[in-house]
Parts: C-alpha cells; structure tokens; sequence
C-alpha cells in the first residue's frame, strides 16, 4: 500500500530511526516478575 509506505508513524525518517533505540525481548519469566512489580506499586 503507497500511502502506508510513506507514512512516516508507519515507516520513520532515518534521523528519527538513528535516535531509536531497541530492546531485548524478555522471556515468560522476565515478564512475569515485571507485572509482579509493576503491580504491587500500581495497586493492580
């Protein structure tokens, strides 16, 4: 789709590109204790 392809939220300039930064996928574990934590201090 063309208007999709040149849509800069869908696809990002490269300066904006060069500042992202990624992050590691986090395992079921991982995630578990982080919604434990996340939790216990959002009252959730």
């Amino acid at each position: 789709d063309p208007e999709s392809a040149n849509n800069p939220l869908i696809n990002p300039p490269a300066d904006v590109l060069a500042k992202s930064k990624g992050w590691a996928a986090l395992t079921d574990e991982q995630t578990q204790e982080f919604n434990t934590a996340y939790a216990a201090v959002t009252g959730g």
